[in-house]
């Protein structure tokens, strides 16, 4: 091997639990320096400049933009197990939410983890445990144990519970095999059902039931259910996110919240809540019936137009604001309205000289407004 050979990463798959700052951990960032300095950083530049253009000419709108940092987890409901999803968000819940002397991070991939349930952390076999006690299957066969890669048992209520069940039923007697599930995991005898086994695992390991971020009212989170990204973008969300005291012995939810305060986080409550004597106190566990999808929504922060004023006596400390209506122009930044209005905008400060003619058609093209005078 020549001394200065590049030494090649195995083959990784990257699971929802890595951070971006160990991706260079996986990946040779040396060898895409050129498309890094002409692809991604020019694109950098274009939006940074579109940042700017927004926060130097439209910062009055951006509290009109609803804007939410959010992070939330969305469990669909085991047909096999109807009630299995419940219960383990209700482990989780009353261990790392409800509970008041909770010390860890509340951390979904925690929960998301437990419900693929592959590539299991203590964590995640501790909530397991706790949701369905004694019902942890062994396993012998090697093809499954080698999946498992160190756990010689699996949960039937998980994802990847359902993946190992099936594949057990894969037998070498033809009158125990179940041949419909054969065909799935070797697509009809194309490959071996352990490399089918592998696709299945592999493919549940890239499954995220987590996301987060900002989102502006406008197309933003267009992914959840309408009734609750209502609710979500509602202005009253703002009013209560960051004003109302956290819940406690001397301070307790009050009905018609759209959000509760626990332990300093606050999540999103739905527009019904259960009643009764006898209801869990994890009314911001969100079903969503037609999807059978249970989401809990964290709202890490929620922006109104009075919060991001420089005027109101209800806004953000200055440096706080800034920094969140710079997180509120780099959504917007993405939205063509606003990249065609600051393209224009420089284009018309910098007094561009256009010495070729197919540059000029170009810019006319894209940028009419700017040639209204020649017509």
């Amino acid at each position: 091997m020549f001394e200065d050979a590049t030494v090649w990463y195995k083959d990784v798959l990257v699971t929802p639990d890595v951070e971006v700052e160990d991706i260079v951990n996986f990946v040779h960032i040396d060898r895409y320096q050129d498309y890094i300095e002409r692809g991604v950083l020019p694109r950098l530049y274009r939006e940074k400049l579109v940042e700017q253009f927004i926060y130097d000419n439209n910062y009055s709108s951006l509290g009109r933009t609803y804007a939410r940092e959010v992070e939330y987890i969305k469990i669909v409901n085991n047909d096999a197990y109807p009630s299995a999803a419940k219960s383990l968000i209700n482990a989780f819940v009353d261990k790392y939410i409800l509970d008041v002397n909770a010390a860890d991070e509340v951390d979904f991939e925690v929960l998301a983890n437990a419900w693929r349930g592959i590539d299991l952390s203590p964590d995640a076999v501790t909530l397991l445990e706790t949701a369905f006690t004694g019902t942890s299957v062994p396993v012998t066969d090697a093809d499954v144990l080698a999946q498992l890669a160190g756990p010689s048992v699996y949960y039937p209520q998980t994802q990847f519970g359902s993946i190992a069940k099936d594949y057990l039923k894969i037998t070498d007697d033809r009158f125990t095999n179940d041949t419909g599930i054969e065909s799935d995991f070797t697509n009809s005898n194309a490959y071996t059902k352990q490399v089918g086994l592998t696709i299945k695992s592999d493919s549940l390991k890239l499954e995220d039931y987590t996301n987060d971020g900002w989102y502006v009212k406008s197309g933003g989170l267009s992914e959840l259910p309408e009734a609750i990204r209502s609710r979500l973008f509602n202005i009253n969300v703002a009013n209560e996110v960051g004003s109302i005291e956290a819940e406690d012995a001397t301070h307790s939810y009050e009905s018609g919240q759209y959000v509760r305060n626990l332990r300093g986080e606050f999540y999103l409550t739905p527009t019904t809540s259960e009643q009764g004597t006898d209801v869990r106190k994890d009314n911001f566990v969100i079903y969503d019936i037609s999807s059978s999808t249970y989401y809990i929504i964290k709202v890490k922060e929620a922006v109104s137009t009075s919060k991001l004023s420089r005027l109101s006596d209800n806004s953000y400390p200055t440096l706080e604001r800034e920094d969140i209506a710079k997180e509120v122009t780099h959504v917007l930044s993405a939205k063509d309205s606003y990249i065609n209005n600051a393209y224009e905008s420089y284009i018309k400060l910098y007094s561009v000289i256009y010495h070729d003619t197919t540059i000029y058609d170009y810019f006319k093209e894209q940028f009419p407004d700017l040639f209204d005078d020649e017509d």
